[in-house]
């Protein structure tokens, strides 16, 4: 894939995510926010958040809730329950060293110290982290989850070898700044309705970059290769 297809096959993905009507401004609400998202579909993730931020007063009154009461309020999760027990454990660790469901004070620490306090809270995997620092502290970095990394490899965003540092060096180039967050979610929306690790679940048909994806492509071949002839 060249330069060309892959600037054309990131706008095809930010294209497909409709951008939400405003972006949680608080570091918490985006960190819940992002989950939400890397577990259920985008509008259902869009509708979880914004009821669990009618639901409760505050994150610290979700904190103490019942995992079965929230886990009423995110039915568009296959794991609600999983999530549920996430988000408090999440709230559990920030409250227990803070005394607070806050994280604002982020916002005023440098980059490398932000980064390390969230992965000390030892729960946020590095996508989450990357995005965090993107959107609140201006990190130039383009969030790769592991599910995430499979599809942008099979579809040629990026080579298949090298570090997850250096493929995000190369999306750096590729993905403009303002849309990093719609992209990262796009290609984790991939990950999840079509571009399955188990390749007989794919569904490279449904898929909106199947002309463009060399996997793809190659992959359809395989399968309407005709048998060979038996020898009598």
């Amino acid at each position: 894939m060249n330069a060309a297809q892959k600037s054309k096959t990131v706008r095809t993905l930010v294209r497909g995510v409709r951008a939400p009507e405003a972006l949680p401004e608080r570091v918490l609400d985006l960190i819940i926010y992002h989950e939400l998202h890397c577990h259920m579909a985008g509008t259902a993730a869009e509708q979880g958040f914004n009821l669990l931020k009618r639901s409760f007063v505050d994150w610290n009154e979700l904190r103490v809730s019942s995992p079965g009461e929230i886990a009423g309020l995110l039915d568009g999760s296959a794991d609600a329950l999983g999530l549920a027990m996430h988000f408090k454990e999440l709230l559990a660790r920030i409250h227990g060293d803070r005394r607070q469901t806050s994280l604002e004070f982020l916002t005023e620490m440098n980059k490398a110290d932000a980064r390390a306090y969230l992965k000390s809270l030892k729960i946020l995997d590095r996508a989450t982290i990357d995005l965090v620092l993107h959107q609140k502290l201006a990190e130039p970095v383009v969030p790769v989850d592991r599910q995430s990394q499979r599809v942008l490899e099979r579809i040629g965003l990026v080579p298949l070898r090298g570090s997850l540092r250096q493929k995000q060096k190369l999306l750096q180039r590729l993905v403009p700044e303002d849309c990093v967050l719609r992209f990262h979610h796009a290609v984790m929306d991939l990950a999840r309705r079509m571009c399955f690790e188990d390749e007989a679940e794919m569904n490279c048909a449904g898929c909106g970059l199947h002309s463009s994806c060399a996997y793809g492509r190659a992959r359809y071949k395989r399968r309407r290769k005709p048998a060979g002839k038996t020898r009598r």
